[in-house]
């Protein structure tokens, strides 16, 4: 039997910022390039993700046994070519991330590379939970 997380007492501070309208401006085009950046990531994962469970390769490789030395071994070089084939790696969602934002000179002209790769790596990790059965969609 499962046993729950123990909850432990916590709170939650809000804090409102001191802005102008023009800086309140400015941080609600900042926050909403980034969700359209991490909606584009997190779509392309999800597309990848579906790709590689799509294939025979991945059907066989969820069989194997996880105790067998022997089956992981196989198990884990199947995963791991099966990522390598359709690109579901933290590098290439943000590479894709990047791709995105330059394609799109609105989201360029306000966020910068650093936290595009930043935006594409918390979207593959999603996703990554997603597909480990660890999270919803």
């Amino acid at each position: 039997m499962a046993t729950s997380k123990e909850r432990t007492p916590s709170f939650v501070a809000t804090i409102r910022l001191k802005t102008n309208l023009k800086e309140e401006k400015q941080l609600l085009v900042l926050s909403d390039c980034a969700r359209q950046l991490y909606n584009a990531c997190l779509g392309e994962c999800l597309k990848r993700l579906k790709a590689i469970q799509g294939t025979d390769l991945y059907k066989e490789s969820i069989q194997l046994s996880k105790t067998s030395k022997a089956d992981v071994e196989l198990r884990r070089a199947n995963f791991k070519d099966l990522n390598e084939t359709y690109g579901f790696k933290n590098a290439s969602i943000q590479s894709f991330g990047t791709k995105t934002k330059n394609d799109s000179k609105f989201i360029a002209e306000h966020l910068g590379t650093h936290v595009c790769q930043k935006i594409s790596t918390r979207a593959f990790k999603a996703t990554q939970k997603f597909a480990f059965k660890l999270a919803k969609k």
